[in-house]
């Protein structure tokens, strides 16, 4: 499994979380670098010039603060306050597959599949009985994606399900939403 090749183009995906409950749109543009994850609960959007958190879904207010690095694992806190602790990054699954690898009690099988249009590896994990996930299955796109994720997490379960996918980025996600009463905190945060 791959997941450096998404960290180099600019896509727009959209997950199902919550059993198809919810829906979650994480989109990248790579010139100029910037990420966005838009949720039910709101909006946390990552550019050069500012870290934005917007909530809640109506954008009532969004809070700027400096930004500090682009990337696409943020902090996991806030992407979980945002949407009920439903969505999982893919580095945060490869690190839980990392971990059952080295379970001696782990039964892991693989397999391929399509998910939202593009080609996945699956992989289904049973039995790691000293990692923090012991039973669960996922799938990241050959482009690096997390395809999806079902299992139970610290006894809650997860279900994170790639919808769609494509190549192409609205530069409007990466703005503050029109409407949103605006507070800037980016002249008090620390460089």
């Amino acid at each position: 499994m791959q997941v450096d090749s998404a960290e180099g183009r600019g896509y727009t995906a959209e997950y199902l979380l919550a059993g198809g409950q919810e829906v979650m749109t994480v989109a990248k543009q790579v010139d100029p670098e910037q990420v966005a994850f838009l949720f039910p609960g709101g909006r946390y959007v990552i550019t050069r010039q500012f870290e934005m958190l917007c909530t809640p879904a109506e954008a009532v207010d969004c809070v700027l603060n400096r930004a500090t690095e682009v990337t696409l694992s943020p902090a996991e806190s806030v992407l979980g306050e945002l949407d009920g602790e439903q969505f999982l990054s893919v580095h945060t699954v490869m690190g839980w597959l990392t971990e059952v690898g080295a379970s001696s009690s782990a039964d892991i099988s693989s397999e391929t599949r399509t998910i939202a249009g593009t080609h996945a590896t699956c992989v289904t994990v049973n039995g790691a009985e000293t990692a923090r996930v012991s039973e669960f299955e996922a799938c990241v796109t050959d482009t690096g994606l997390l395809g999806s994720f079902a299992g139970t997490v610290d006894g809650v379960p997860k279900s994170v399900v790639l919808k769609a996918v494509s190549g192409t980025v609205d530069p409007e996600l990466f703005h503050v939403p029109e409407g949103a009463a605006i507070i800037d905190e980016r002249a008090s945060t620390p460089a």
